[in-house]
């Protein structure tokens, strides 16, 4: 954020009064005119508004009794001159007119001429019984006899009863037959034709040739719509035993069928779990392989010995690092390998300078260290601890072993799956200690049956003596004397704040069996910080960030 600077000379005090007066004139004579003009012109536009919606209502209103005062005006003049017009005709003489006119023979179509003049006004019959005629003669074209000879009710069938209908509807009627005769070679689409009726043939013979047409492909099949419809000629009938005939029986799966479903069902399933084996199996040996080279390279790295404990960093990695100080408070910036999430606050801790560094980042950097350490020798933390070469205890387990002076331990160190059967087989055992405001490191060597207290300001603990006992209470049997304190000295801390970077620092020495005096020194702390902080957005010691030599 840029500071303001006092003002001290009465120049800049001149300055800074012109422009206040600059600034007041302009809010004057620009800013507040346009503020109320813009408020007079929106009251304006209000008022046209309001008033022109009045406006146009009374235009609406004004319109609609003009028109209703003009068709007055025109019905009244109407029926006043109605009568007095002696040369134009009534509107009764119009429709006579039109009426003769239209039903004059000119005019007519040819099946409504002459004799059929009595027949049509018979409009029931001839709605009924005409039109059914027409539908009897006429066959659909796309009928064969495969399509005839089916099971469903079909042409044939509505044309049998059709026929059935118009031999009980026309009785009693005079005699109107189609005049195209039916030609069962050619079996003219009659729909195409007009039909012209007469009185010379008989109803019935035209029923006769319906039945003795489409009779031909029902005499092999008898259904029971047939049965009704042949049996008795009254429609009514006939439709309320069509509406009483039971539908078609609903679909069914046979036993067979559902068996053979449930087979394929288990099979698809079998498939898919043989399939999910395959792939988690490839999975295992595509995990095993990549462990494998891991181990390799590990170890390929490790036996070219351990690098400079606190070596130079990269412009990169340090604007990298000093960004975790800006980042949001609730972000995860990174994530230890036991799973522990670091944010912005944990990162305060190493990154700013003089701050003491709080449990997860002491927890986490020799998390990591133990995990390089195990991964050197071939042993991942995922396999079985018998084999493990190192091994470390976080910063909750010490205050336990106090309270309990080294007892029932056990129990703590099966969570970590150590057993006494196998605790001498670990080279090193590395526990961080907080105490009063101050970090130190206690570290084990089974296999050398000795213990080591690392203190940045060189103080003597009584913490060894207190792990011997803890060993004589794990190990029970298998303890063995002598078990000796060992006294390493660390390079001393010159202030307040860095003696967990010295624990860390002071790990990273004894794990990879070096010298704390000769491989760092108390100057090189900051840089170290910086490095710490790094590592755990690198994701561990890799890469920039390894122990061993490149």
């Amino acid at each position: 954020m840029q500071k303001f600077t006092p003002i001290t000379s009465v120049a800049e005090r001149r300055s800074v009064i012109i422009v206040i007066c600059v600034m007041l004139i302009i809010d004057t004579l620009i800013i507040m005119p346009c503020v109320f003009g813009m408020g007079a012109l929106s009251v304006v536009a209000r008022f046209v508004y309001e008033t022109g919606g009045q406006f146009h209502t009374a235009v609406h209103h004004v319109l609609t009794a003009y028109q209703q005062l003009i068709a007055n005006f025109d019905k009244e003049n109407h029926l006043h001159d109605g009568p007095s017009g002696v040369d134009s005709p009534s509107s009764e003489q119009s429709d006579q007119l039109a009426t003769e006119t239209s039903q004059s023979p000119e005019t007519m179509p040819p099946f409504m001429v002459e004799d059929d003049s009595k027949m049509l006004s018979d409009s029931s019959i001839f709605a009924s019984s005409d039109i059914m005629r027409n539908i009897a003669a006429f066959e659909a074209p796309v009928d064969s006899a495969n399509v005839m000879n089916t099971a469903i009710y079909n042409n044939d069938d509505v044309l049998t009863d059709v026929a059935a209908i118009i031999a009980h509807n026309d009785k009693g009627k005079e005699n109107a037959n189609p005049r195209i005769a039916l030609d069962e070679e050619t079996e003219e689409d009659l729909w195409l034709n007009p039909t012209v009726y007469e009185r010379r043939e008989p109803e019935q013979r035209a029923y006769e040739a319906l039945k003795s047409k489409f009779g031909r492909s029902r005499a092999s099949r008898v259904s029971p719509l047939q049965t009704s419809a042949t049996s008795t000629a009254d429609p009514l009938k006939r439709i309320d035993n069509i509406l009483t005939t039971s539908s078609i029986r609903a679909l069914t799966i046979s036993d067979e069928s559902r068996a053979e479903m449930r087979n394929l069902h288990q099979q698809v399933e079998e498939a898919r779990l043989a399939e999910k084996r395959k792939s988690q199996t490839a999975e295992k040996c595509r995990e095993i392989q990549a462990k494998m080279f891991v181990r390799k390279e590990a170890m390929t790295r490790a036996s070219k010995g351990p690098r400079e404990i606190i070596p130079n960093l990269s412009e990169e990695w340090i604007q990298k690092v000093s960004d975790t100080i800006g980042a949001p408070e609730g972000t995860v910036l990174a994530t230890t390998c036991q799973g522990i999430p670091l944010r912005r606050r944990d990162f305060i801790t190493v990154v700013a300078a003089k701050s003491w560094l709080n449990d997860e980042i002491v927890n986490g950097a020799l998390a990591e260290l133990d995990k390089q350490i195990n991964l050197a020798n071939g042993v991942f933390l995922s396999e079985t601890y018998k084999k493990r070469k190192s091994l470390v205890l976080n910063s909750f387990f010490w205050p336990k072993m106090m309270e309990t002076r080294g007892r029932d331990s056990q129990r703590w160190l099966r969570r970590a799956g150590v057993f006494p059967s196998s605790f001498l087989d670990l080279e090193i055992v590395l526990i961080p200690i907080c105490e009063s405001y101050h970090w130190t490191l206690l570290a084990l060597k089974p296999r050398q049956r000795t213990v080591v207290h690392m203190d940045s300001f060189n103080r003597s603990s009584t913490h060894p003596q207190l792990a011997i006992e803890w060993m004589r209470d794990l190990l029970g049997k298998d303890f063995t004397e002598p078990w000796t304190v060992e006294h390493i000295m660390s390079p001393p801390q010159t202030n307040s704040y860095d003696c967990g970077v010295h624990t860390i620092t002071n790990a990273m020495c004894l794990a990879l069996g070096l010298d704390p005096m000769t491989h760092y020194s108390s100057t090189q702390l900051s840089l170290q910080r910086l490095r710490i902080a790094g590592m755990f957005l690198n994701g561990g010691f890799e890469g920039d960030f390894t122990l061993w030599r490149e």
